[in-house]
C-alpha cells in the first residue's frame, strides 16, 4: 500500500501560519494575481522581493503541528509515501520529512535570475531589504569555485545578477506539476491519496479524486466545492492537527486490511 499525501494552506494553518485565501488570508488585502506576478517581477522585483521576504521571515516564529508530525511518522515507517505539498514554507521539512515535493517552490530559496540552476538556501532572512546585522550571508560552490554572498541584493556570482524567489508566481508554468501527474498516475486499488488542507482551488482535488481507482481521504475545515464535490472515500471536516489522528488511523487500518487479505 501506497500513500500519498497532498497538502494546501489548511495543513500549515494549525501552526499558526495565515493562509493565503479567505477572508483573513494573506491576500485579503492584496491583488495577488497582480503583485505576485512574472510580470511585477520584471517591472518591480522589490515589490514581489518584499511581500515573500516579509513571510519568509514570518516563519521562524512557527512550528510544525500535528499533522505535519503524523505525516512524518508514516513516512518514517513506510518509505515509499509520497508527500506532496503546494506550499512554499518548511513545516513538512521542521518535523522531520524528506524529500517533499514543493509544487510552487520554497520561500526560503532563491535562485539566480541570470541562471536558475544556481540556488540558494537564505533561511529565515530577508533578501531585498532589511535591519543593519540582519543581513543574509551563503557560501555557493559553482563548478570547483566556493563563492561567498552577503548583503541585502547579493548578486549571481556567474551572472552578476540578482536572485529571484525559487517559487512560482503567477503567469509562470509549474515545472513539478508533471511529477504530481506522475504519482497520481502510478497509484493503484490498494494506494490510498490523502489530501489534506487543500480549497481545489489551485489544483481540482475535488475533479482529480474521481479518477484515481484508490482510497481517497479528504480533510478540510470546511466543505469547499471545488475539493468536496468528489469521488471521497472518507472527508473530515475538522483542523488539520485534530484530523490527524484519524487519518493516522484510517491508514493503519486499510494496512492492516491489506495485509489480511494478501
Amino acid at each position: 500500500m501506497r500513500v500519498v499525501f497532498f497538502s494546501g494552506s489548511g495543513l500549515s494553518a494549525d501552526s499558526g501560519i495565515p493562509t493565503f485565501r479567505g477572508r483573513a488570508g494573506l491576500y485579503a488585502k492584496i491583488d495577488p494575481v497582480e503583485l505576485l506576478s512574472d510580470r511585477t517581477l520584471r517591472r518591480d522585483p522589490g515589490q514581489v522581493h518584499e511581500f515573500l521576504d516579509g513571510f519568509r521571515e514570518s516563519l521562524r516564529d512557527y512550528e510544525p503541528n500535528p499533522a505535519h508530525a503524523m505525516i512524518r511518522r508514516w513516512q518514517e515507517r513506510h518509505p515509499e509515501t509520497v508527500v506532496i505539498t503546494m506550499n512554499i514554507d518548511d513545516m513538512l521539512e521542521r518535523a522531520g520529512c524528506v524529500d517533499v515535493v514543493h509544487l510552487h517552490g520554497e520561500v526560503r530559496c532563491l535562485q539566480s535570475a541570470g541562471d536558475p540552476s544556481i540556488r540558494v538556501d537564505i533561511g529565515y532572512r530577508r533578501y531585498w531589504s532589511g535591519a543593519a546585522g540582519d543581513e543574509p550571508s551563503v557560501a555557493i560552490t559553482v563548478g570547483d569555485q566556493r563563492h561567498d554572498l552577503s548583503g541585502y541584493q547579493f548578486r549571481c556570482p556567474l551572472t552578476q545578477s540578482l536572485f529571484r524567489p525559487d517559487v512560482v508566481l503567477f503567469g509562470e508554468l509549474a515545472p513539478k506539476y508533471q511529477t504530481l501527474w506522475s504519482v497520481l498516475s502510478e497509484l493503484g486499488d490498494d494506494d490510498v491519496f490523502v489530501s489534506i488542507g487543500a480549497s481545489g482551488q489551485v489544483i481540482p482535488v475535488g475533479r482529480i479524486s474521481t479518477m484515481l481507482p484508490c482510497f481517497k481521504i479528504l480533510n478540510n475545515l470546511d466543505r469547499v466545492p471545488e475539493a468536496s464535490n468528489g469521488d471521497w472515500d472518507r472527508e473530515i471536516l475538522a483542523p488539520a492537527a485534530i484530523a490527524a489522528a484519524e487519518i493516522e488511523a484510517l491508514l493503519e487500518a486499510r494496512l492492516e486490511s491489506g495485509q489480511r487479505s494478501g
